[in-house]
């Protein structure tokens, strides 16, 4: 029988079982890297709200930019943001809508796997100092939801990469995500706070896409992994029955 003779060692056995168990279970990677970025050269908030992603791997339904209901979105070219972050806190800002947001959405039956997301952003008026905190919807917009808090001083501080490789709940992602960027200042005053363009993409998220398997992936997993043991176990068997009779 053909089936005996491929699968009748224990290596043959165990490397399918590896197979399927990567393939079917796992699911089937298909990006690595960059997979959504904006360049905001050329455009403005005010214009162009929700702005749609530079780059757009072909396993996402789609990937914006936009301003809270609490930012007034700024016409200067070449950024993204707006004005009117006025508070003072991380709780009056997130009460507000003080907040830049980026979204994106994984296409049917694929799940999202996030490493990092890079930023670069600046203030029109320097103040002592601008704090920004980075939430998602998967892991709350409330204050104890922070994922990454950074503050300057400066109006263009350089480009920051947030690392999201510890937080489970940003590796597994079958539906859309928001993260949003609070922002809020140390006393009285407005703020414009503003993705603003340089060379190459000025905000990115980078990870995995993986193909979720369709639960007939898992049934003919299962049958095939049988299959193969079923040779390895009549082996192993025969051979238990000759060692118990020596």
């Amino acid at each position: 029988m053909i089936t005996s003779r491929i699968f009748s060692s224990p290596q043959s056995a165990l490397g399918l079982r590896r197979i399927v168990f990567s393939v079917a279970l796992g699911g089937a990677a298909v990006l690595h890297g960059q997979i959504v970025a904006w360049n905001v050269s050329g455009t403005n908030a005010a214009a162009s709200r929700p702005l749609a992603a530079t780059l757009l791997d072909s396993a996402l339904a789609g990937g914006t930019l936009n301003v809270g209901s609490g930012v007034t979105a700024s016409s200067a070219a070449n950024t993204f943001g707006g004005s009117g972050f006025d508070q003072t806190s991380l709780a009056g800002a997130m009460s507000a809508g003080d907040f830049l947001s980026v979204t994106i959405t994984p296409l049917p039956d694929h799940a999202l796997a996030l490493t990092s997301l890079t930023m670069l952003f600046g203030v029109s008026s320097a103040v002592t100092d601008f704090h920004l905190t980075l939430a998602s919807n998967v892991t709350d917009f409330t204050p104890g939801g922070s994922l990454w808090d950074f503050a300057f001083g400066n109006t263009l501080p350089a480009a920051q990469t947030v690392d999201l490789t510890g937080i489970a709940s940003l590796q597994s992602i079958d539906s859309a995500i928001e993260f949003r960027i609070y922002g809020w200042r140390d006393g009285p005053g407005t703020t414009t706070f503003r993705f603003r363009d340089n060379a190459g993409a000025d905000l990115s998220l980078a990870g995995s896409i993986s193909v979720i398997p369709e639960p007939e992936a898992y049934a003919i997993s299962i049958g095939l992994i049988l299959l193969g043991m079923t040779p390895l176990t009549q082996r192993l068997l025969r051979r238990t029955g000759k060692e118990s009779r020596r």
